[in-house]
């Protein structure tokens, strides 16, 4: 036997023991560990062990905010799917490159640095390897539900963080993280994949996303302004107004706040008072009708208050409100202002003459030239 054809062999018996399966072990971990050494073996000669398999979930900021500048990142693709993440860390990508440059892994701490296109192009072979072996086993086995990426492919190269960020969609994310170890411990690195959670309901529809939107757009914040009155002034006015002046209120604005939109398009009525000793609004009625709604968001967040009539908190008097210490209950409860009684007729007013013709003028001389 040549040491050419010998060095495969002696590469198995020096290898660390394959896991045996232990009682509660994952099938994916099991044939993650029998997979990706092999594959490894075959595409670099390179030995490698796999020693953890780490599945979860995680929410888009978080996984956005655990990517490092040192990190690989590869965008991973689906048909009618939205896109995810595959990245690898600076142990395992140094591994990759001096296996295939030098035929050795030095062992060692790798050099921190941003990984370069090139370094994309090298990895690429065992990662495609790594996932499309990955995706046969599970198959055969029947565990493709355990495996995030069953539906994904490696599309291309990320340049950083940033355009990660602009690459993913909002929601939650399916994780997993695979731990190698390289040569006997020369370097360890990580195998990292993030793919989007479907939903039940998307996954009916083959692809549909108004689902998962709506799920997102719930989560945005929407500004609700409390207007209790609007007091047109003059520039002039305005700007000889100081601390200390008082502005009046007329009494019926107490019942008639108005919630707006951060547009202010009106979203509902109200009526001022207090609650658990501080002034606060309970909503009374949406908008009229008639009035321009603002998104689904407000009216989503406004429709159980309305029917419960709740009460949304006011921030203190300042510049621009009227105190409402002087008034019984701070506002609630105010009574009716009285009727007014109707104004006498006043009789018409006399016819004027008409006024008397004016001379007409006489013509003036031409002006000398």
């Amino acid at each position: 036997m040549s040491d050419t054809a010998a060095q495969p062999v002696l590469r198995r018996k020096l290898a660390p023991p394959r896991p045996s399966k232990a009682p509660g072990q994952g099938a994916l971990q099991l044939m993650l560990a029998k997979t990706m050494p092999r594959d490894a073996d075959k595409l670099l000669g390179l030995q490698i062990a796999v020693t953890e398999v780490a599945p979860g979930e995680a929410r888009k900021a978080d996984v956005i905010k655990g990517l490092k500048s040192s990190d690989l990142i590869y965008l991973m693709k689906a048909d009618g799917a939205a896109p995810g993440l595959c990245t690898l860390s600076p142990g395992l990508l140094s591994g990759l490159i001096e296996m295939q440059m030098s035929g050795r892994v030095s062992p060692g701490e790798p050099t921190e640095r941003v990984p370069t296109r090139t370094d994309g192009i090298g990895a690429s072979d065992s990662v495609d390897r790594w996932i499309a072996t990955g995706k046969a086993e599970a198959a055969a086995q029947e565990i493709v539900d355990r495996l995030p990426f069953a539906e994904h492919y490696r599309a291309a190269t990320v340049a950083d963080a940033r355009n990660a960020d602009l690459a993913l969609d909002p929601g939650m994310f399916r994780t997993l993280s695979v731990t190698l170890e390289m040569s006997n411990g020369a370097k360890t690195g990580t195998l990292f994949f993030a793919l989007p959670v479907r939903s039940e309901r998307a996954a009916a529809r083959a692809g549909g996303t108004a689902e998962e939107l709506r799920g997102v757009v719930r989560d945005a914040r929407a500004v609700l302004s409390v207007v209790l009155a609007r007091l047109p002034r003059t520039l002039e006015d305005a700007r000889r107004l100081s601390v200390g002046d008082t502005l009046e209120v007329p009494i019926e604005a107490l019942r008639s706040v108005t919630l707006e939109s951060m547009d202010k398009h009106p979203v509902a009525k109200g009526r001022l008072g207090q609650s658990g000793g501080q002034k606060a609004v309970r909503i009374t009625a949406r908008a009229d009708a008639g009035e321009p709604e603002t998104g689904g968001v407000a009216r989503e967040f406004l429709g159980a208050a309305v029917g419960a009539g709740a009460a949304t908190s006011l921030p203190e008097p300042g510049l621009g409100e009227a105190s409402l210490a002087e008034l019984p209950g701070g506002g609630a409860g105010v009574p009716d202002m009285p009727e007014l009684p109707d104004l006498p007729e006043l009789p018409d007013l006399p016819e004027l003459p008409d006024l008397p013709e004016l001379p007409d003028l006489p013509d003036l001389p031409d002006l000398p030239d």
